[in-house]
């Protein structure tokens, strides 16, 4: 019989009801979790109960809610449990979500969070960064859409 570990990654996302958007985003974090971690058993979660409920009704995926996904760990016997959220900013939807875990804490033996994306101001400073790297030229693309934009406008005035 295989031994499972008692040590795991709870993934907590918002939630996508767009295949294309959950594939590859959300399943490809959640995999290069479980890829970084070998010795942690991977569960997900999401915190939209409502984009929960458009995928069971509309495709038939069921995703666990957070105290769902913390039920199937405790029955699973795990004890040491690392929480890591794909929200974007540490707001109302992760505060909910730590609150919840945390009401489950005498089911473990150890609870850590992670960060989200954008924890700190630091992060932010990283992020700005990165976009302005990323999109040097979005100065001069707006600029041309403008008067892309001024122009066909121009046209139709005069016909």
């Amino acid at each position: 019989m295989e031994h499972q570990s008692p040590k795991a990654i709870l993934v907590v996302s918002f939630g996508t009801s767009y295949e294309a958007s959950r594939k590859a985003t959300i399943e490809i974090i959640e995999q290069d979790i479980a890829d970084a971690f070998p010795d942690y058993r991977i569960y997900h979660a999401w915190t939209s109960k409502f984009i929960i409920s458009i995928l069971k009704k509309r495709d038939g995926i069921s995703i666990p809610t957070v105290c769902e996904a913390i039920e199937q760990m405790i029955h699973d016997g795990i004890r040491t449990l690392i929480v890591q959220p794909t929200h974007i900013l540490d707001g109302i939807e992760n505060n909910v979500m730590k609150e919840a875990v945390l009401s489950y804490k005498d089911s473990f033996d150890q609870i850590v969070f992670g960060a989200p994306l954008l924890a700190t101001s630091e992060d932010e400073t990283r992020a700005i960064a990165a976009v302005t790297s990323e999109f040097k030229n979005l100065k001069e693309l707006y600029k041309k859409s403008r008067s892309e934009v001024r122009a066909k406008k121009h046209r139709r005035l005069r016909n």
